[in-house]
C-alpha cells in the first residue's frame, strides 16, 4: 500500500485548507489520508480558561469525525483514517511524518502555522520531519498555472526533489517552472567609481548544465511541460515573483546539515501565498 499523505488539523481556516489540499493530493496518488489532531496541552503553558482534559479530547475527536465526513462526502473513494491523540502538536505530527509519503499543515504565513501550531513549532517540524511538508494558505492563488520548482544545484540536483516536483506537475498536469539563481555579477570597482558587469544573463554553459541536470526527469515524464528560468540574484526573492501563479512551489533541505531550513525555505514559509512544499534530501 503506498504510504499516506498527513494532515494536521486543529479546525482552523488555514488546517481545513491543508485537509482539502491534502485529501485531493492523497486521491491523485492512490494512497490512503490520515487526519491528525493532537490537542495535550503542556501543563506550564495551561492559559487561563483552558478547556478541561476530557472536553478537549472530545472537541477534537469531534473535530477530526466531522472533517472525516466532509472530505469522504468529496472524495467518495478515498480511504481516511482520522486520529485525535493525547500528544503535543510537534510530537504527534513528526512521528506520524516518519511513515507518511507527506506531511500537510496549514500555514498563515509569517513562520506560523494555523493555530495548531504555535510559534516556533512550525519551523520546529518543518526542520525535522523525515517527509516532504506542504505549508498551504487558507486562501491560496485563485489562477494556479503551474508547479514551480526552486533548484539550487544544476550539475547534480538532489534527486529527492526533482522527483516530487515533476510528480506533482504529473499528477496534476501542470506545466514545471524551474527557477535557478545565479550570483549577480558584483561591479568592478576602478580608483574613482564602480564600473557595472555585463547583466545580459548566465553563460551559455550554465543554461546547458540546467537542460542536461533535467534532461533524465524529462526523458522519464514526457508529459510534463518544463519552463526554465535563470535569475540573478536572491534566490527567494526569484521564487516569490511566479508565487502569485503558482498551485505549489517546491524547495529542498540538506537533511545532512541537520533539523534546520535554509534562508530561501524560511522566506518562503513566510511570505509565499502560495502552497510551499519543503523537501528533505541529501
Amino acid at each position: 500500500m503506498p504510504s499516506p499523505v498527513v494532515v494536521g488539523i486543529d479546525g482552523s481556516p488555514e488546517s481545513l485548507a491543508a485537509a482539502a489540499w491534502a485529501a485531493d493530493e492523497a486521491e491523485r496518488r492512490q494512497s490512503p489520508l490520515s487526519l491528525l489532531n493532537a490537542w495535550a496541552v503542556p501543563a506550564a503553558a495551561y492559559p487561563v480558561g483552558v478547556l478541561p482534559e476530557t472536553s478537549r479530547r472530545d472537541a477534537a475527536e469531534d473535530l477530526v469525525g466531522r472533517t472525516r465526513e466532509d472530505l469522504a462526502t468529496r472524495h467518495p473513494g478515498l480511504r481516511i483514517e482520522a486520529r485525535a491523540v493525547a500528544e503535543r502538536p510537534v510530537t504527534a505530527l513528526v512521528d506520524a511524518a516518519a511513515g507518511a509519503g507527506l506531511l500537510a499543515v496549514g500555514s498563515r504565513g509569517l513562520g506560523v502555522i494555523g493555530g495548531f501550531l504555535l510559534g516556533s513549532i512550525s519551523s520546529h517540524v518543518v526542520a525535522h520531519a523525515p517527509c516532504p511538508v506542504v505549508a498551504v494558505r487558507a486562501a491560496p492563488p485563485a489562477e494556479a498555472t503551474e508547479i514551480v520548482l526552486g533548484l539550487k544545484r544544476t550539475g547534480e540536483p538532489a534527486g529527492a526533489l526533482v522527483d516530487f516536483a515533476f510528480g506533482v506537475a504529473a499528477r496534476r498536469r501542470l506545466p514545471l517552472h524551474v527557477v535557478h539563481a545565479w550570483p549577480a555579477p558584483t561591479p568592478l570597482v576602478s580608483r574613482h567609481r564602480a564600473v557595472p558587469r555585463d547583466h545580459a544573463g548566465p553563460d551559455d554553459a550554465l543554461v546547458r548544465d540546467l537542460a542536461a541536470a533535467l534532461a533524465p526527469w524529462c526523458t522519464r515524464h514526457p508529459d510534463v511541460t518544463v519552463r526554465e528560468t535563470l535569475e540573478p540574484g536572491n534566490a527567494a526573492e526569484a521564487l516569490l515573483g511566479p508565487a502569485a501563479g503558482a498551485e505549489l512551489i517546491v524547495v529542498g533541505r540538506r537533511s545532512t546539515r541537520g533539523p534546520r531550513l535554509g534562508g530561501v525555505a524560511n522566506a518562503l514559509l513566510h511570505h509565499s501565498p502560495a502552497p510551499v512544499a519543503v523537501v528533505p534530501h541529501d
